[in-house]
């Protein structure tokens, strides 16, 4: 996906493999290769498809969805675009640990949704829409793919709950928790990067818009939403033994779901790790430049606005 290796260089700098031992840690050997692969993935392709116009990477997103949608690693074409091709390799492997069918579809429709997020954010930006905070977390959950990432603990311990359990509301909103943490999370540490283009698809210039309050005093609001998330993950998963008892759960199902929850725990813990060592969030671009990737984007054919 890095076409040469000064690009390679930059994305190197980022520490991506650390991000895979936050996360991830309980992981080793080729798992722990995979579970990273994905990660690097993903945040390589956050960086190109951040644009300020859908038509810019529809194409791009229609290719990658083609796999994920026919559950085939070999739906792409000879000229398929590194990061699909990257897809390609990614979802070939995943299906080789022996997950169901049903839990592969599960974990390609979270990752759809992850690539569909980036055509919303990009009308939001040429429209210059400004969604309510509360909106904006509602699909932050899906554009930071924490929902389909959390599919891939599953791996660790070849475990599988049915949809009915992973979709019970009190399993569902710890996910939730998760995601919403690692989002503001995120979007605390990447503020002043991303306002160096003036992009105001993050939660911190949301609420400033949406309470006029300072970006200081916005951050703060950030910081608050992210402890109160992590409270509620905390309430939740201490009422989880009451609440596996009233669902009859078997004594698999109940292995899995703990299984489940330290996962999304490493995640809450891991995320914040990454995120205060990693010298991605650490850029402060020139004012008004181009985004930081866009001339890696300008190589494997993604197109990008110019300044």
């Amino acid at each position: 996906m890095a076409p040469t290796p000064e690009a390679a260089a930059a994305w190197d700098a980022y520490r991506l493999d650390l991000w895979g031992s936050c996360v991830w840690w309980y992981c080793t050997g080729e798992l722990l290769d995979l579970l990273t692969d994905w990660g690097t993935w993903g945040v390589m392709l956050d960086d190109i498809l951040e644009v300020d116009s859908p038509e810019l990477i529809r194409d791009a997103v229609a290719e990658m969805n083609r796999i994920l949608d026919s559950n085939d690693p070999d739906a792409l074409t000879d000229d398929a675009n590194p990061f699909t091709v990257g897809l390609s390799d990614l979802w070939r492997r995943t299906q080789s640990r022996g997950m169901s069918l049903r839990w592969q579809r599960r974990t390609a429709d979270r990752f759809s949704r992850f690539l569909g997020s980036y055509l919303r954010d990009a009308a939001y930006r040429r429209d210059g829409y400004w969604p309510t905070v509360e909106h904006y977390l509602d699909n932050r959950m899906w554009s930071t793919a924490s929902l389909a990432y959390i599919c891939l603990n599953d791996l660790q311990h070849c475990c599988e709950l049915s949809d009915n359990i992973v979709m019970h509301p009190v399993l569902l909103a710890m996910q939730r928790a998760t995601g919403d943490h690692i989002a503001l999370v995120n979007d605390i540490t990447g503020v002043h990067r991303e306002a160096a283009w003036n992009d105001h698809i993050n939660v911190v210039p949301l609420i400033q818009r949406q309470y006029r309050c300072s970006q200081e005093e916005a951050i703060r609001h950030a910081i608050t939403m992210a402890d109160q998330r992590m409270y509620a993950f905390l309430a939740m998963e201490r009422a989880l033994p009451e609440l596996c008892a009233g669902l009859g759960v078997t004594p698999a199902e109940q292995e899995c779901i703990g299984h489940l929850t330290r996962g999304l725990r490493s995640w809450l813990s891991g995320n914040i790790e990454y995120h205060l060592i990693s010298p991605r969030y650490e850029e402060r671009p020139r004012p008004a430049s181009r985004h930081t990737a866009a001339w890696i984007a300008d190589s494997v054919r993604f197109a990008v606005p110019a300044s």
